[in-house]
């Protein structure tokens, strides 16, 4: 449940089989990330990656990493000069994804393992002399090789074998074309949404992709272990360090761009406004002035008029403040501020970690002038955080 309900606080929303979402962010080094939250499953997702990187390569000519499992897809793009292409990917047609699935299949990693497997159950890589077992590298050889020389025969029984144990097997095409014809009649619906951090389901996604991509080749040479002197480890892992050695420019930086004040970052549209009040929850007159350009009033009398926005009296050290509050979280702010309930303390975490996430770092005084918190529940509640 506390996954669910983080990933309800990033996107405020979550998917499901009638909705899609595509999640945008930009990685440490600044490349674009795209997340599809698909539950279908990994045989769906796994043949969806396939088709997407192949539009995105024949559009905008880009090479596209990609990994896929039951909850979604992670596409890893090039730095561009326009917005991530989400368009060309919600634009797909049934048609379109069975004839770039088909071309695209006998590529891809999955059909050269599944081919391997069918030509050795076929007997047709040779084998050791005297019985011996081959081993798994020259078998692999030995397919390449096999394929390579099979290629331009499309009635090769073992390649039409391999490509109806992926299609139907390893992938369900059949599936992927209903998700697809269910997007273009609009009986799925699609949203994308810009985050500046991972998700919490687009983190486990990264992992995966982690896996794959940072270790595969950087294995050592040598299985002599590695000596390491405990005495540095620790003062390297040591957290009031690792504190002291960040550059205090790089922090004010950082929290500028997550605040939004950052003009790279500094919202451009009523949307973009609302994924702001998203990410903090409530925000202030003040704040809204340093935030926004001139149009902003106007996109916030449209949020206030569509009901996305609203405002809200909210308890602080001196007093009562009226704060702009996103709508999805105003029950949050009417509990947060009660006496001895348990939703009440479900409700300042909420606030509290979505105030945590934009703030940088910040003191017990700090954010008690924000919010009347009982002081005593604000230290244990940190001490909490800490420890996670």
């Amino acid at each position: 449940m506390e996954h669910l309900a983080e990933q309800l606080d990033a996107l405020g929303t979550v998917a499901t089989d009638r909705r899609i979402l595509f999640e945008v962010f930009e990685d440490a080094l600044g490349d674009l990330q795209v997340v599809i939250h698909s539950p279908f499953g990994g045989r769906v997702n796994g043949a969806w990656a396939l088709v997407m990187a192949s539009v995105l390569r024949d559009h905008l000519d880009i090479e596209v990493e990609m990994i896929a499992n039951d909850d979604g897809i992670l596409l890893r793009l090039p730095p561009l000069d326009a917005d991530a292409p989400v368009d060309l990917l919600q634009q797909l047609r049934p048609e379109e994804v069975r004839e770039r699935l088909l071309r695209e299949l006998p590529d891809s990693a999955v059909f050269g393992a599944r081919f391997r497997q069918n030509a050795a159950r076929a007997l047709l890589l040779p084998g050791l002399k005297g019985g011996k077992r081959t081993p798994f590298w020259l078998q692999r050889l030995k397919a390449k090789d096999l394929l390579e020389a099979v290629r331009g025969q499309p009635d090769f029984p073992i390649v039409l074998e391999t490509v109806r144990d992926c299609l139907e097997e390893i992938m369900d095409l059949q599936h992927l074309l209903e998700v697809v014809e269910g997007i273009q009649s609009g009986a799925i619906q699609t949203r994308v949404v810009q985050s500046h951090a991972p998700s919490a389901l687009a983190r486990g996604l990264m992992w995966g992709f982690m896996n794959v991509y940072v270790y595969e080749w950087d294995e050592p040479k040598s299985r002599k272990p590695v000596s390491v002197s405990r005495d540095l480890l620790q003062d390297l892992l040591s957290s009031a360090e690792v504190i002291r050695a960040l550059h205090p420019e790089a922090v004010h930086r950082v929290t500028r761009q997550v605040r939004g004040l950052d003009p790279s970052s500094r919202v451009r549209n009523a949307d973009e406004l609302a994924l702001l009040f998203q990410r903090w929850g409530d925000l202030t007159e003040a704040e809204l002035e340093n935030l926004l350009p001139p149009a902003g009033k106007e996109w916030l009398a449209e949020l206030q008029q569509q009901g996305r926005i609203l405002e809200v009296d909210v308890p602080t050290a001196d007093g009562v403040a009226r704060r702009w509050v996103f709508a999805e979280y105003e029950s949050d702010y009417r509990q947060a501020f009660r006496t001895g309930a348990e939703e009440a303390d479900r409700a300042r975490r909420k606030i509290l970690e979505r105030f945590l996430a934009v703030s940088g770092p910040m003191s017990h005084r700090e954010i008690l002038e924000r919010y009347a918190f009982p002081r005593e529940w604000l230290e244990n509640a940190l001490e909490e955080f800490r420890g996670k």
